[in-house]
């Protein structure tokens, strides 16, 4: 299950994660093996998993290591730069997003753009950036 993964891999946000992570997934797996007062809400509790993982990035953005001259130097995010998911994606990246992307994007590799992370994110946050093929058409 997706969410079994998101609980083993997802670290962004520390025990608060990793709380809002395990809800979801064992109403989840109770909600798959037939218990349908499980699978009434099961849909929203993603929601507690992705603030938590947002409020990690803030404080993370804030730490000493990124708020280095060669890291992420000046990128702050605000409570306006909270995403939610919508229909099949992520809201759209805001500029501290995009800016924090590109930044990225910079630094790497150009080989980096045709794989996954990098090119899914890269692809959200700046849609009309041109991507190499990875090769797997």
């Amino acid at each position: 299950l997706i969410t079994q993964d998101i609980t083993e891999d997802v670290t962004m946000g520390g025990q608060r994660t990793k709380n809002a992570a395990t809800l979801w997934h064992r109403n989840f797996e109770q909600c798959v093996s037939g218990n349908v007062q499980d699978c009434k809400n099961v849909g929203l509790l993603y929601k507690p998993v992705l603030l938590s993982v947002q409020q990690g990035l803030v404080e993370k953005l804030r730490s000493a290591d990124c708020q280095n001259p060669s890291s992420l130097k000046g990128f702050y995010l605000k409570n306006e730069d909270a995403l939610d998911c919508a229909q099949d994606k992520p809201t759209e990246a805001g500029p501290t997003y995009v800016g924090i992307v590109k930044h990225i994007r910079k630094l790497s590799p150009r080989t980096s753009l045709a794989r996954f992370p990098l090119c899914d994110i890269v692809g959200w946050a700046e849609p009309d950036f041109p991507l190499p093929n990875d090769g797997g058409d």
